[in-house]
């Protein structure tokens, strides 16, 4: 058994750990002779580690595997390979219409995550993810069950105020997003809830939401249900359900009839009247902005 003479502080960083413990090689190999997770006290007797100190850096060590993704703690404390666990370490590829992908650091197949799974996670973060089933398409399904490691600690945004419009752009490599909200200062960065309202529509904006001039006389019982946001706009909660709502359908007031994806949320957005559903004025997966007008609902 190989092992590594090691020097690291202590937590108080006063002095140096000088010792001798097993290297992660030999931790795997022992894990993979045993064929299931062992508990450190297990791990420590067999590997024969005796002083304090090595005991300490085994410790150590076993916390920068979990984090590598080399190795797996479950409920009972005993640690274990992922690949023993059924659980596939990579990183997250986020696709811009909600889902994404787990590329394994084994370079096996990629893993699919549904756009609920895609909702902690960012591009670029390692997690640990477990295979649930196999898609309508034949791909593999996935479930994230641990984050690993973020890609990034901060999100930088730009915030402008121009006549008494908030706006945060958040860039990230070639994609950015820019959210939109009204506030009481410039001084103020807590979001508050929106002083403004809506702008009524445009003639350009009418047309772009292929609204007649028919449904545009229509007395007051045929109102518009807005998005609060600039992102992406789903009609179902997931790829192959059924849309929350259709033309004809009724709904209430609060009900969710559509997901606006902003920044990797899904935000669920609800009917503001109790009515029936006439229009639906934008396509699924199409990228909306704030104030644009959704759905016409006709109001009892």
């Amino acid at each position: 058994m190989k092992k590594e003479r090691t020097e690291q502080k202590d937590q108080a960083g006063s002095h140096r750990i000088r010792a001798d413990a097993p290297d992660r090689k030999a931790i795997i190999s022992l894990l993979e002779d045993h064929g299931k997770p062992l508990q450190r006290r297990d791990i420590v007797e067999r590997l024969a580690v005796e002083s304090a100190d090595s005991r300490e850096i085994l410790r150590r060590r076993l916390i920068a595997m979990i984090r590598d993704g080399q190795l797996v703690k479950n409920r009972r404390n005993a640690y274990g390979l992922p690949a023993k666990m059924d659980l596939v370490a990579g990183r997250i590829s986020a696709h811009k219409d909600g889902y994404g992908f787990v590329m394994p650091d084994d370079g096996e197949s990629d893993l699919y995550l549904s756009p609920r799974q895609m909702r902690s996670v960012l591009h670029g973060d390692r997690v640990l993810a477990s295979v649930v089933g196999v898609d309508a398409r034949g791909r593999r399904e996935g479930a994230v069950t641990e984050i690993l490691e973020r890609a990034h600690e901060r999100i930088v945004g730009r915030f402008v105020e121009e006549s008494g419009i908030a706006e945060l752009e958040v860039k990230e490599g070639r994609r950015s997003i820019r959210i939109s909200k009204g506030v009481s200062s410039a001084a103020s960065v807590t979001p508050q809830p929106a002083s403004l309202s809506p702008a009524p529509a445009s003639a350009s904006s009418a047309e772009a939401a292929d609204v007649s001039p028919d449904e545009e006389k229509l007395a007051s019982n045929l109102k518009q249900v807005t998005s609060p946001m600039v992102g992406t706009f789903y009609r179902a909660p997931a790829p192959g359900s059924e849309p929350f709502t259709d033309i004809g359908q009724s709904v209430a007031a609060g009900q969710t009839v559509c997901i606006v994806e902003a920044m990797k949320l899904m935000n669920e957005i609800g009917s503001d009247y109790n009515g029936v559903v006439r229009k639906i004025l934008v396509e699924n997966a199409q990228p909306v902005e704030y104030g644009q007008p959704l759905f016409l609902v006709e109001t009892k």
